[in-house]
């Protein structure tokens, strides 16, 4: 499966699909700059749902209303920091009050053990953090509540 393809998928599932259950994914820009960094895929959203009358009181009174967003790169090569990313992705989360980021890293082939382990051992409250082998047909993800979360949602092979 070809990088394109699949970031169009895994845009239709988050703003049609199985992401519905997580949030109302309403905006999505592609090739998205942020702090000198390209991403290919931005999707943002909140968690308070859009419906009929009683479907936006339950909404109202019953859920939290968060911003969420999820950050999609394609990532070719070994030759970034990670850190550096994640740190980004805090920042823009913390000026547009994104409550539940997710980091997406996205490749045609496996991930090197030393990145999968350090994704495995993150386990800070935020960002989500999953690596997707398109090749392999894997998702890693972190083990925080996001990173698990969004398993679900990546795998649209």
């Amino acid at each position: 499966m070809e990088v394109q393809e699949y970031l169009l998928k895994l845009e239709k599932n988050l703003m049609l699909g199985a992401g519905r259950w997580l949030a109302e994914f309403n905006e999505s820009f592609r090739a998205f700059p942020l702090n000198g960094q390209s991403f290919d895929l931005y999707v943002r959203g909140s968690t308070r749902t859009k419906g009929l009358l009683l479907s936006r009181l339950f909404a109202y009174f019953a859920l939290p209303n968060y911003n969420v967003g999820f950050y999609i790169r394609h990532m070719p090569d070994d030759d970034f920091v990670l850190d550096d990313i994640i740190e980004t992705v805090i920042n823009h989360a913390l000026k547009q009050n994104v409550k539940w980021p997710w980091l997406v890293l996205v490749r045609n082939g496996p991930f090197t053990e030393e990145l999968v382990g350090k994704v495995d051992a993150f386990d800070k409250h935020e960002p989500g953090i999953s690596l997707v082998n398109l090749e392999g047909r894997d998702v890693d993800t972190s083990s925080n509540l996001l990173g698990r979360k969004s398993l679900s949602l990546l795998r649209v092979f």
